[in-house]
């Protein structure tokens, strides 16, 4: 169960067993409010619950600021439904599309169903179902991030840039 931020990303090695949404949003926010560099989502709709909120815009937008390197990619398959309804998340991204650069997954991962966050290429979070908030995470588990990376990278690789996420210039 995860319930404070007494863990510190790239130190502390439990993994910990997550089942709420108020879970996840904790931890999501906590790990990107202590990342520094790089952070990379995979998400059937990007969880409002979680990627949607004031809080957690605040870190990403904190995250660019202390680091104008800094990284983030989105991989998303619900698109339309997320520009349907509008999300913060998406918003910062077209405000700062040389931080943070959105994707479509390819047809062939149509059926994926998991969701993964990687901060830092050391923490993570891990849903095995999109649709349920039970998962696991880590601070610090660079074999489990690596396996997750490896997995983000190759649907980076056959995506497209999400034309839903652009801004028109006018």
């Amino acid at each position: 169960m995860y319930t404070s931020n007494e863990y510190t990303l790239g130190h502390s090695e439990e993994t910990i067993q997550i089942a709420s949404r108020e879970e996840n949003l904790l931890a999501t926010l906590h790990m990107t409010q202590q990342s520094s560099r790089t952070l990379e989502i995979l998400s059937r709709d990007l969880t409002p619950e979680v990627y949607d909120t004031a809080e957690y815009i605040d870190a990403v937008k904190q995250l660019i600021l202390r680091n104008h390197r800094s990284r983030i990619r989105i991989l998303s398959f619900d698109s339309n439904n997320i520009v349907t309804r509008g999300h913060r998340l998406i918003n910062l991204a077209m405000d700062l599309s040389s931080f943070i650069e959105c994707r479509i997954p390819g047809t062939e991962y149509h059926n994926y169903n998991q969701e993964i966050f990687i901060a830092d290429n050391i923490g993570y979070i891990h849903r095995l179902n999109a649709e349920r908030y039970d998962g696991k995470l880590s601070f610090n588990d660079r074999r489990m991030v690596s396996h997750l990376k490896g997995d983000f990278e190759e649907i980076w690789d056959r995506s497209t840039p999400n034309p839903n996420f652009r801004r028109l210039a006018l």
